[in-house]
């Protein structure tokens, strides 16, 4: 905003930057909206130990020499 040389040009971008920062609580929406995006996304994990078992049973699928012959 320094680099605009006319005062009316730099007084109204100065005006609406502010206004967008301070009005209506945009800050703390997108603070909440963050903490419910980061809140569903950690209910949404399953576990270490089912992710595990599922890259096992693809690995095991495509590797046949692996499976035990009975």
């Amino acid at each position: 905003m320094a680099a605009i040389e006319d005062k009316a040009v730099r007084t109204r971008v100065t005006d609406a930057l502010l206004h967008a920062v301070r009005g209506g609580d945009t800050l703390g929406a997108i603070a909440r909206a963050a903490g419910r995006n980061a809140q569903k996304a950690a209910d949404s994990q399953t576990s270490y130990e089912k992710i595990c078992a599922d890259q096992k049973a693809a690995y095991d699928a495509r590797n046949p020499h692996k499976k035990q012959e009975a």
